[in-house]
């Protein structure tokens, strides 16, 4: 049977009108999923385009708004798509908010990338990656704001943005997008899925997907710094030695810091105080180069408890007070991490005073402020430990269960609670209290023993 003129005309109409149909959908960045859906059929989008079925005018009209083309381009009457002034003037309100809020980011202003970007609602009429650029953008902001940082809105963020690259296949983008997220997850103290989501980095790393040193360098660094919160302090550390084995040119001095503050960490619980001590002096320089005080001043926190710990302890004093004075100046969470590792410091010095007074003033600044939970728990770990050698008893049993209570419900800080319920089962056995000393030592040993995870 032949096709007549018309039916034939009319196939290469609609031939036609599925090509610069789809050609104007891929312009656009968009799925036929996202194109269609809420509107109509993703099979019937798929039919168009193939030639198979012929839409009807209203619908036309509809796509080309859809995909900021004009009708006539779609039916044929213009080589090339001619963007409807106001969609246009819409996409490039559009691109410059991106553009902004990623300037404001690279900056180290946060708060102002948030301002740039304003609401998923008003990117109507935004491609697909445009969204997942405003999803990347977005939760990387959010993460880098300390107000936002363990937020969920942080996590639902890149969690969007992760999907979006997903689904439009872009593999590199996902590895990009799930690196951010895995850092989410670290700040909020959900440490499996972080692990999860740096080990699928680290395919995408090694598979080839992603070639940016940059990227590279940030992985190890992070994923060194979750190894650490779990306590796999030999693969933690190779992690960080493959951060600062980069071109050195690329490594900033946030990833030295974080490097060697983590290699410190890591040589300290190998039982390699030499090496640490090392780690935390090039820690602290970097620091200090980088002119962050607060990095400056738990730096100073770490050096002077290892110092402390190899029996140095006029430099651990020197180190600690140095931090302390800057820290009184302008941060009452650092004066009271600083003031309860001093306290320590003149408890073993055997000035009882000094220490009296070091651990009134921790436990003071810790109660002027929201104190990080880990710092507050060593702050009652120290005002315990002060009491008990002043012969205070009363005094120090309520501050060790004050410091186990907080370490219990804080993340990630199953070894702080075994070593406080270690150093409360020593003060129960003084006091003769054999059973619960038995009983706390116990479990003592059985949270170190079976690493991090909870184990009552």
């Amino acid at each position: 049977m032949q096709m007549s003129t018309g039916d034939a005309t009319e196939g290469r109409l609609i031939d036609s009108l599925g090509d610069r149909l789809r050609r104007a959908r891929f312009r656009a960045g968009l799925t036929q999923q996202e194109v269609s859906s809420g509107r109509y059929s993703k099979s019937y989008l798929s039919a168009v385009e193939r030639g198979k079925i012929k839409p009807s005018l209203p619908a036309l009209q509809e796509l080309a708004s859809l995909l900021n083309v004009s009708l006539a381009y779609l039916l044929g009457e213009e080589a090339e798509p001619s963007p409807l002034p106001e969609e246009s003037a819409r996409r490039e309100e559009v691109q410059q908010r991106l553009r902004q809020a990623a300037q404001a980011l690279n900056q180290g202003q946060p708060q102002r990338a948030l301002e740039h970007l304003g609401t998923m609602e008003s990117m109507e009429g935004a491609t697909s990656a445009e969204r997942r650029e405003f999803a990347l953008l977005r939760g990387r902001a959010l993460l880098a704001n300390p107000e936002t940082r363990t937020s969920p809105e942080t996590v639902a963020a890149l969690q969007e943005a992760l999907q979006l690259a997903r689904q439009q296949g872009d593999a590199q983008q996902s590895a990009y997008a799930r690196l951010w997220l895995a850092d989410a997850y670290l700040a909020a103290g959900d440490l499996t899925a972080a692990m999860t989501e740096y080990v699928t980095c680290m395919r995408a790393l090694t598979s080839g997907t992603v070639r940016d040193p940059a990227y590279a360098i940030h992985l190890h660094r992070q994923y060194g710094v979750a190894l650490l919160a779990a306590r796999r302090y030999v693969e933690a550390r190779e992690e960080f030695r493959e951060a600062l084995g980069m071109r050195s040119d690329l490594i900033d001095l946030h990833t030295a810091l974080v490097a060697h503050r983590g290699l410190g960490q890591c040589a300290a619980e190998l039982g390699d105080a030499a090496m640490a001590i090392t780690h935390f002096e090039q820690s602290l320089s970097a620091a200090r180069l980088g002119g962050d005080l607060g990095e400056e001043l738990e730096s100073r926190r770490l050096l002077g408890q290892i110092l402390h710990q190899t029996g140095r302890l006029d430099e651990a004093r020197e180190c600690l007070l140095t931090g302390l004075e800057c820290a009184r100046a302008a941060s009452a969470p650092a004066v009271a991490a600083l003031a309860g590792e001093l306290a320590l410091v003149y408890l073993a010095r055997g000035d009882m005073e000094s220490a009296r007074q070091s651990a009134e003033e921790a436990r003071t600044a810790a109660g002027a402020t929201n104190q990080d939970p880990r710092i507050l728990g060593l702050v009652h770990l120290a005002l315990a430990r002060v009491a008990a050698a002043q012969g205070d008893g009363d005094t120090a049993e309520e501050s060790f269960r004050r410091a186990m209570a907080i370490f219990e419900q804080a993340p990630q800080q199953e070894a702080s609670e075994a070593e406080a319920a270690a150093l409360y089962a020593e003060f129960l056995a003084q006091q003769g209290r054999y059973a619960d000393a038995h009983q706390m030592a116990t479990r003592a040993y059985r949270m170190l023993s079976h690493g991090p995870g909870r184990v009552k």
